[in-house]
């Protein structure tokens, strides 16, 4: 089980604690800042705490009103930084000190991909600038997933020929990253791929 975060067709995956807990940080930012006083926010806060609509994502109506993506594209800019932190704030739900470090950069990678295609900021080089270059490899490997995420969309709803070349062109660069980072993330990559490109096969082949 798990939630899909989909903003600007970049469509992040995480657990559903993980959706949660994300929530939760999300109308935490909100309540710090005082929009618990204002009517618009006060209704997101509600949204978020109560985990409706189910899908939190750019194009839900609920989250997709102008008024509604000003409030939260600072906090979800907030929130990225926040995990990066060493003892994260907003995000509380979440056993910190079990978490392996690339497990944290998991977290890490996600919370930018949102933040920068809600709000066009790309937080990599602020959170990254003093990460040794095994961290920085592994987070770059991981933002990748930002350009397969959106080639898998294309290539799911029109699986031509063009398109699967591009979805292999994706997949190529983020594995050249991976090759830089350490031998576990590249053999998780791999087998990724595998997975993907078993699944474009079978898109292609039914729709023949």
């Amino acid at each position: 089980m798990g939630a899909i975060i989909s903003v600007a067709d970049d469509a992040v995956w995480m657990s559903t604690g993980s959706a949660e807990a994300i929530r939760l940080g999300l109308a935490s930012y909100l309540r710090e800042g005082g929009c618990d006083r204002d009517p618009l926010g006060a209704t997101v806060i509600e949204a978020l705490e109560q985990l409706w609509p189910a899908d939190l994502s750019d194009d839900v109506d609920a989250y997709c009103e102008p008024e509604v993506r000003a409030l939260l594209g600072p906090a979800w800019l907030a929130l990225a930084r926040d995990v990066a932190a060493p003892s994260p704030r907003l995000v509380r739900e979440v056993s910190w000190d079990l978490l392996s470090r690339a497990w944290r950069i998991q977290w890490i990678a996600n919370l930018v991909r949102i933040a920068r295609a809600w709000t066009g900021v790309d937080l990599t080089d602020e959170l990254a600038a003093e990460w040794p270059a095994t961290e920085r490899a592994l987070l770059a490997t991981m933002l990748a997933e930002t350009a397969i995420s959106r080639a898998w969309r294309t290539f799911y709803a029109h699986p031509t020929e063009p398109n699967r070349v591009v979805l292999e062109a994706a997949l190529d660069t983020q594995l050249e990253l991976a090759r830089t980072a350490d031998p576990t993330t590249l053999a998780s990559i791999t087998a990724q791929h595998a997975r993907t490109r078993r699944h474009a096969d079978e898109r292609t082949a039914r729709l023949r």
